[in-house]
């Protein structure tokens, strides 16, 4: 008659074995609370926006591009040839965004077309603080960064304003992780 597993000789120490590397895996695990990535990033570490928006947003653009920039091994520069972020800002009504960025990225992971849209309907009424942080949050989705669950109320939290609301007005160490491990 044929015995279950944990009634075979040796099986113990196996099965013990298997609880340690289990413990060792989970253990050593990246946290689930950290930046994420798209899956796509520029070619280079120099990154290239067109900044087509109105007055009232032309600061808080160059302003989140130099947050980046300044704290980060990306650099953000202007331009419009080749590959580059362009920001628009339209009133797109009331969609549930302040923000939005779309890519295309090729077979080899890198940027093709991007486009940031910042939404007049919700941000026409923020202070300039308050517009800089979505622009960077924006602009770390043109990074290649995806929203992050870290504690902390990061620039790329799933809602910039709250995050803003909380007290973020600069790039927060995730962030910049997050950037840095892409470039």
């Amino acid at each position: 008659m044929l015995k279950p597993p944990w009634q075979r000789q040796g099986t113990g120490r196996a099965l013990a074995g298997m609880m340690v590397l289990g413990l060792v895996l989970a253990l050593s695990a990246t946290p689930a609370e950290a930046y994420t990535t798209t899956g796509c990033k520029w070619a280079s570490s120099t990154a290239k926006y067109a900044n087509n928006t109105p007055s009232p947003y032309n600061t808080a653009v160059s302003s989140a591009a130099s947050a980046w920039t300044s704290a980060t091994d990306i650099n953000w520069v202007t331009g419009s040839s080749g590959v580059v972020a362009y920001v628009v800002a339209g009133n797109y009504g009331a969609s549930g965004y302040e923000g939005l960025t779309t890519w295309i990225c090729n077979w080899a992971g890198t940027y093709q077309n991007l486009n940031i849209q910042l939404n007049r309907h919700y941000m026409d009424s923020h202070n300039a603080a308050r517009k800089k942080v979505i622009v960077m949050h924006e602009f770390g989705h043109a990074l290649g960064l995806n929203h992050s669950s870290v504690s902390g109320y990061p620039v790329m939290a799933t809602s910039p304003s709250n995050s803003y609301l909380n007290g973020t007005t600069s790039l927060k160490p995730d962030d910049i992780a997050g950037a840095n491990f892409l470039y």
